[in-house]
């Protein structure tokens, strides 16, 4: 995995979060970061391009606003349970 990238299990969902200190993540680098932690396989990807209202202020990011850029991977598996299919 390239150096500034991390990789964060999210056990609420199942999903994971990928995150480049600096600059912007692109595909190559997001299907690498998957493939080091999960393996390989067929995985969906959400973009969040703003953060929701009180998501700073909640505490979740606590002393810090992140720099970087994030994005959220869930496995096929994953999202069928999300979305309630069996």
């Amino acid at each position: 995995m390239k150096r500034g990238i991390s990789v964060e299990f999210d056990y609420s969902d199942d999903g994971l979060w990928i995150h480049k200190a600096k600059g912007s993540l692109n595909i190559e680098e997001i299907a690498a970061a998957v493939n080091e932690y999960w393996g390989e396989n067929r995985y969906f990807m959400m973009i969040d391009t703003e953060a929701p209202d009180g998501f700073y202020d909640a505490g979740l990011f606590n002393e810090f606003v992140p720099k970087g850029d994030t994005v959220k991977v869930y496995s096929f598996e994953a999202t069928k349970r999300l979305f309630g299919i069996k």
